[in-house]
């Protein structure tokens, strides 16, 4: 609706012709299929969310702001003339349970079920970090609530660190504990890093 209404308002005000209803302000499908036509190039998509204070970030004084910042960052820590100084980290959020898949099934049967080992996820986070020549930080992996994490903790290998929190999610303790688990396993400690990260309340 609101790309209709933007594109009748755009008609009136540069004197396109056309033959859109001025009180709904509506095209109509013969005007939308003709645009497709003589537009390939573009395609319905389905939308992906975007929290509202991103979207306010992502403005052209903001952007500006950034690579301000960020050129001075790689000039004080020398990472402008040594890329092995700049290291990416994110987190991503994991759930213990697998989602369901498409299955083919007896027409007239409404449930098809999948075995899974419980019916609501457990979140898990995983925080990856790696410089831009390929230096790998071993994973930091934070589990939700004590059980969970006495039951897995001796699955992992030699070097990951694993902690918990009752959420399941990252906070201000466990960050400074990965802070000192980057410092760690960093090749050269010595040497300034630009640690580059989302923004986060934890941080």
């Amino acid at each position: 609706m609101a790309f209709k209404i933007e594109t009748f308002d755009f008609c009136k005000e540069h004197g396109v012709p056309n033959n859109f209803d001025n009180e709904t302000k509506l095209a109509g499908e013969d005007w939308f299929s003709g645009f497709r036509k003589r537009h390939p190039d573009v395609t319905l998509r389905k939308t992906t969310g975007l929290s509202l204070e991103r979207a306010n970030a992502m403005n052209r004084a903001a952007v500006k702001r950034f690579f301000q910042r960020l050129n001075s960052a790689l000039k004080i820590t020398c990472a402008d003339r040594d890329d092995s100084r700049v290291y990416i980290c994110d987190e991503s959020g994991l759930s213990m349970v697998p989602g369901t898949k498409l299955v083919f099934g007896k027409t007239g049967n409404r449930y098809s079920y999948q075995i899974q080992s419980s019916e609501r996820g457990v979140l898990t986070t995983i925080v990856s970090c790696s410089s831009t020549n390929r230096h790998y930080i071993t994973p930091f992996v934070i589990f939700k609530g004590k059980r969970l994490l006495d039951k897995l903790k001796t699955g992992f290998p030699h070097g990951n660190f694993v902690t918990v929190t009752k959420s399941g999610y990252m906070d201000k303790e466990t960050f400074l504990m990965w802070m000192k688990h980057f410092q760690k396993h960093r090749p050269n400690i010595e040497e300034p890093a630009l640690l580059v990260l989302d923004g986060h309340g934890s941080h």
